[in-house]
């Protein structure tokens, strides 16, 4: 296969070289959600952005374990920020601290009505 076809992975901060695939295998997770929900445009280049990155890191390290579970007594690290006000419908809303809660997997598939999916 050609060098021309190689690109770097599109999840920030990855640098591995991708050949007809937006996404690495490590991240290749990260495209599954876009496809099977109806995302706009602007939404993936949100997700996709350096702001929400940075934003989801640091909320995660603020907020290791999942809401959800911890209602329920249980102590599970999160792996997703999730917007409480889904940015569809509240846009204005994506970047807003007060509208962000961690969740593990199980919660956030649960939440969303897609079982098994990570983003």
């Amino acid at each position: 296969m050609p060098f021309a076809s190689a690109k770097i992975c599109s999840r920030s901060g990855c640098f591995k070289v991708v050949r007809d695939t937006r996404y690495c295998l490590a991240h290749t997770q990260y495209e599954q959600p876009f496809q099977q929900m109806n995302v706009t445009a602007e939404q993936r280049k949100f997700y996709n952005s350096k702001a929400w990155e940075k934003l989801r890191q640091v909320f995660l390290i603020e907020n290791p374990f999942c809401v959800h579970c911890e209602h329920e007594h249980i102590t599970r690290l999160a792996d997703h920020c999730d917007h409480i006000k889904p940015i569809r419908t509240h846009w204005h809303l994506r970047l807003e601290w007060s509208n962000l809660q961690s969740l593990c997997l199980t919660c956030h598939s649960s939440k969303t009505g897609r079982a098994g999916i990570s983003n």
